[in-house]
């Protein structure tokens, strides 16, 4: 059985940390008085790290930038839960282990997500690592869904 738990956050801007592709975890991460802590499945608290204060702003501009990139990470984050739930779905249909990695695919989507990055005029040299990097977790992720089956 998994079981949560509702804390308040300490300072609402600090919403806590979570593993991105890892999400639906039997870990709920939040942030308590600038200590990340766990709430695990037995029901017992485990401080995993000291969390820092909020970045210093370096202009005031920054404040409103800062606020926008925030906004965007955490509709990124829901997206990648998303694809996490559709890597879930493959590594459930798929019927043979080897089949997990496709390594046609993976130049297929590194291909299409460098040709986005073009037509928007943004730098390839970030696109692609991200996503080589979110594809090996995603694979990583499906074989632990597939084994479990």
């Amino acid at each position: 059985t998994e079981y949560s738990v509702l804390i308040a956050f300490s300072n609402p801007m600090n919403k806590g940390f979570f593993d991105a592709l890892d999400i639906s975890a039997a870990f709920r991460y939040v942030q308590y008085q600038k200590v990340l802590i766990t709430y695990q499945l037995f029901g017992k608290f485990d401080v995993r790290h000291e969390m820092s204060e909020r970045a210093p702003v370096p202009c005031p501009e920054m404040t409103d930038i800062r606020a926008q990139i925030d906004a965007l990470d955490e509709k990124l984050v829901q997206l990648l839960a998303e694809r996490q739930k559709l890597i879930e779905a493959a590594g459930q249909a798929k019927p043979r282990r080897d089949q997990v990695r496709d390594d046609a695919r993976i130049e297929e989507v590194v291909g299409l997500v460098l040709e986005t990055a073009k037509k928007e005029g943004r730098a390839t040299e970030i696109a692609e690592p991200v996503w080589r990097q979110l594809i090996e977790s995603s694979i990583a992720h499906e074989y632990r869904v597939f084994d479990k089956r």
